[in-house]
């Protein structure tokens, strides 16, 4: 039998003098603190995004300025800055010509992109909202944009807004309303593609029901109709008759005059449920004031 010789390979070790070579890219994060300091570290950059409410991918990003890609760079993307509320970097980017004041810039470089009109709304206060869209038409910008994803203007998604956002966004939603349409010029009557549903029935639907008569009521002000009704055939009456408490329905009806028009009351009463005190609430408001029937419920 031959003999085998095994030869045993140990690793090289490593030349410590040699110099590393310069790498190409470098490493940069998304961060709301502006004071924070800035770090390589990737662990640090992935806990630190982590914890956030909106999370931000960790971006490569060449440090070849001439070739690099503006917007998706998190130091230049007009589209973080609106979203954040940060005039004065968005004033910036639209007064060096980087970028297109009507075009559609991601939040967190992975879902749909929005116009910056869209961005503007997401979770700034009303009064920033108002800075934000008169700072991107300053720079010829369109804040009449549709949302290219629900098709929505600025005007039907800051009502859509009013399902999920905080009570001081709530409370001064007027405000707003008021100079997208007396000053801006937006469509009062714009309609939802999808469900039909206008500016009234969004309002109903916020969770903060002491706001409701007042914003429906500024709303109506400016040109809403009370009779407009969703795809499923309910106006914004069945909306509170269907959806709140025999209370709000009360305040809507004592504080919203529009609401008393007998059509309104006639629709909304066949689309509310049968035997409960919410319909014969509104039976007896259409009783008396059309038909001169009182009676107690």
């Amino acid at each position: 039998m031959k003999n085998l010789v095994i030869f045993e390979k140990f690793p090289k070790k490593p030349n410590r003098n040699k110099k590393k070579p310069r790498s190409k890219l470098h490493f940069s994060r998304l961060s709301f603190d502006e004071t924070s300091d800035d770090t390589h570290d990737v662990e640090n950059i992935n806990s630190t995004a982590s914890a956030t409410t909106t999370k931000f991918t960790l971006i490569e990003i060449n440090t070849d300025r001439k070739s690099q890609d503006f917007s998706r760079d998190p130091n230049e993307c007009p589209g973080i800055h609106c979203f954040q509320g940060n005039l004065k970097d968005l004033r910036s980017l639209l007064s060096k010509g980087r970028t297109d004041p009507n075009g559609l810039y991601p939040v967190d470089h992975q879902s749909n992109s929005y116009p910056l009109s869209i961005l503007a709304i997401q979770q700034q206060p009303i009064s920033k909202v108002i800075s934000l869209l008169s700072l991107i038409e300053e720079y010829n910008g369109n804040i009449m944009i549709r949302d290219p994803q629900l098709k929505r203007t600025v005007l039907l998604e800051s009502a859509s807004k009013l399902m999920t956002r905080e009570l001081e966004y709530v409370e001064n939603y007027p405000i707003l309303i008021e100079w997208l349409v007396r000053t801006k010029k937006f469509n009062i009557h714009e309609v939802d593609i999808e469900e039909g549903c206008g500016i009234l029935h969004f309002v109903v639907l916020t969770k903060f029901d002491q706001c409701i008569p007042p914003i429906l009521a500024k709303c109506i002000e400016l040109g809403a109709n009370p009779r407009a009704e969703d795809s499923k055939r309910l106006n914004a009456l069945a909306y509170v008759a269907k959806f709140k408490s025999l209370r709000t329905l009360m305040e809507v009806m004592e504080k919203v005059p529009a609401m008393r028009d007998e059509e309104t009351l006639q629709r909304a009463i066949k689309k509310t449920p049968k035997l409960s005190k919410r319909r014969a609430y509104l039976k007896r408001w259409l009783n008396e004031r059309y038909y001169s029937v009182h009676f107690t419920i």
